[in-house]
């Protein structure tokens, strides 16, 4: 079984009908032998915002039919157009906003649907920024497994999670380096985002 979820939004470059006015329709979902009606609208870009969802044996080779109704007082409703979208090509969890073009009357039909538990796999959501924490006796900031280099657990209590590019730590080589008394090292950014130049190492005055 598959379940997905439909909304028809909007009307647009409806008809007038014979009198020359606008009509006042309503939007209905059909699919797999069930069918869901929604609100009435008036005019010639009519606004529903009708939501319904279905489930489906096979959503593959399923089409989702829309029909646009006009509502009359003296005669029976009469049919003003429809649309047809297969949910085959959907992906899971995505939303799919379009235009449709009526396939048997003037105008358009905006839906949006949304496949729940079939489709294609959504896409990977992208890597996340290295975390860093506050640490002034190395010089600006710290990545969270940098403390593992000297043996220190990190983050310590009181430490305030960092995500930038500035300021950046320098990596120093080697396991005991004096806060203040670096040997070569390297700087660390932010991945994807510009490396700052290394900082030269500070120079003893003679006294």
């Amino acid at each position: 079984m598959g379940r997905f979820e439909i909304r028809v939004c909007e009307g647009s470059g409806l008809e007038k009908d014979f009198l020359g006015n606008a009509r006042e329709t309503y939007p209905m979902v059909s699919c797999a032998g069930q069918n869901a009606k929604g609100p009435r609208s008036a005019g010639f870009n009519p606004r529903w915002e009708f939501l319904s969802s279905f489930s489906v044996k096979d959503p593959e080779s399923t089409v989702v039919e829309v029909q646009i109704w006009e509502e009359n007082t003296f005669r029976s409703d009469t049919l003003y157009a429809t649309i047809a979208i297969p949910l085959a090509g959907l992906t899971q969890g995505i939303v799919t906003d379009k235009w449709y073009r009526f396939m048997n009357g003037k105008g358009q039909l905006r839906v949006r649907l949304v496949a729940q538990d079939f489709g294609a796999p959504p896409p990977a959501a992208p890597a996340m920024p290295m975390m860093m924490y506050p640490h002034a006796a190395y010089g600006g900031v710290m990545p969270v497994n940098y403390g593992a280099h000297f043996g220190v657990h990190y983050p310590h209590p009181g430490a305030v999670p960092y995500v930038g590019t500035a300021p950046v730590m320098p990596m120093v080589q080697g396991l005991s380096v004096a806060p203040g008394h670096y040997a070569a090292h390297t700087a660390y950014a932010i991945p994807g985002a510009p490396m700052e130049q290394p900082r030269a190492p500070p120079q003893e005055k003679t006294i």
